[in-house]
């Protein structure tokens, strides 16, 4: 799961779920993803851990059923109540495969969606005078302008 998710390793990996009977054919899986992750910085490139906490909240419904819903419009899911109380309309279900729904492989979805894509061990930052070597002198554009005028 690791190398699937470009990470170093992953020390700890925790999925709180519940999986909910809804009205219909619908399921609710929710939950809480925590882990402990092992990755590369992209300045420095040394390892450092990270921990990650991301909040599930999936909808599932056979595959017919999700296709169906998938097709229609947002504006058929608000018409048929599927939105939530904060006004916002909730993704279509994903299908359920074989009759299962893969708590596993939804977690590692959410692991991966949590991931910082650049990821920066702390403490580092990216100062272009560190890499060249050189201090970096920055011209102001006001400077540049004057330039323009004092040449004419």
């Amino acid at each position: 799961m690791a190398r699937r998710a470009g990470l170093i390793g992953i020390s700890d990996l925790e999925a709180d779920l519940t999986v909910k009977k809804l009205p219909g054919m619908l399921f609710n899986v929710g939950g809480v993803l925590r882990a402990r992750v092992t990755q590369a910085c992209v300045i420095s490139l040394d390892q450092f851990e990270t921990e990650l906490s991301a909040e599930i909240d999936v909808d599932f419904a056979p595959a017919a059923t999700a296709k169906s819903l998938r097709a229609s419009s947002a504006d058929d899911e608000i018409a048929s109540g599927a939105v939530e109380s904060s006004g916002q309309v909730r993704d279509p279900p994903d299908p359920i495969v074989d009759s299962r729904i893969d708590l596993g492989a939804l977690a590692e979805e959410f692991l991966i969606l949590s991931l910082d894509p650049y990821p920066k061990k702390p403490g580092v930052s990216f100062d272009e005078a560190e890499i060249s070597g050189d201090a970096v002198e920055k011209e102001s554009p006001f400077a540049v302008l004057k330039k323009l005028t004092d040449e004419t």
